[in-house]
């Protein structure tokens, strides 16, 4: 309706526009993908897609689901700016700041997890994976649809139901910076698949891979950080 009011008013949409296409889908041809343009001056920040459904985060903070053949779906607003989102399956994550970082660098940031096809949330709180000082670098699901999260220090973490309550939680489960061979290297994640990191080991001070050269993979196990003990026999 905002965009149709829009044209009325004599003028096109200046806001983002959206387009969508399906590498899969039944019928004709022509139906394969859809856009449309959003009402002046909103601009889209991110997007994410899964098994029949898209969103989108906007400038307006606000949080738009379509789906797979360009219906508009819900529209909600988000608890802060947004930060990145994700999607794999019917399962969808937002991030965004909660507030300004703290005196020591530290970012307050939330998510929310989604059921996206049904509107359904899942989870929402406090992403307390970043390590003090650190920034959020990457999120992604799992191949079995686990929420992972990654910060500027390389510490991978996994979101996990705590308890019978509903209570969630987020665990470290591999620490990178015990695998770097010098202080410069890092590991640019792909993916995480059956239990490990798919990532391209960088070095040099490089923080992304060269996009001239189809880059070499490496797989890192998931290890939890857990201390040494002598006294431990298994």
């Amino acid at each position: 309706q905002a965009v149709k009011r829009s044209h009325k008013k004599g003028g096109k949409p200046t806001g983002s526009s959206i387009y969508f296409y399906r590498f899969e889908t039944f019928g004709k041809f022509l139906d394969k993908d859809w856009y449309l343009t959003l009402p002046d001056g909103e601009r889209v920040l991110g997007t994410a897609s899964g098994g029949g459904w898209a969103a989108v985060v906007t400038s307006r903070n606000f949080l738009r689901f379509f789906s797979s053949g360009g219906n508009q779906g819900q529209v909600t607003w988000l608890k802060g700016d947004p930060v990145t989102m994700a999607g794999r399956g019917r399962f969808m994550a937002v991030f965004y700041h909660l507030g300004s970082p703290l005196s020591n660098g530290s970012q307050k940031v939330g998510y929310t997890l989604w059921d996206a096809a049904n509107f359904q949330v899942l989870s929402h709180g406090s992403v307390s994976c970043l390590s003090k000082g650190a920034s959020l670098t990457w999120v992604g699901f799992s191949n079995d649809c686990s929420l992972m999260a990654m910060d500027s220090d390389g510490m991978m973490s996994m979101l996990v139901q705590a308890g019978s309550d509903g209570h969630w939680e987020w665990v470290p489960v591999l620490d990178t910076i015990g695998l770097r061979k010098s202080a410069d290297d890092q590991f640019w994640p792909v993916t995480v698949y059956d239990g490990k990191l798919v990532c391209v080991p960088l070095k040099g001070g490089n923080t992304y891979p060269d996009a001239a050269r189809r880059p070499v993979t490496d797989t890192l196990g998931m290890r939890l950080p857990l201390a040494p003990s002598s006294i431990a026999k298994t």
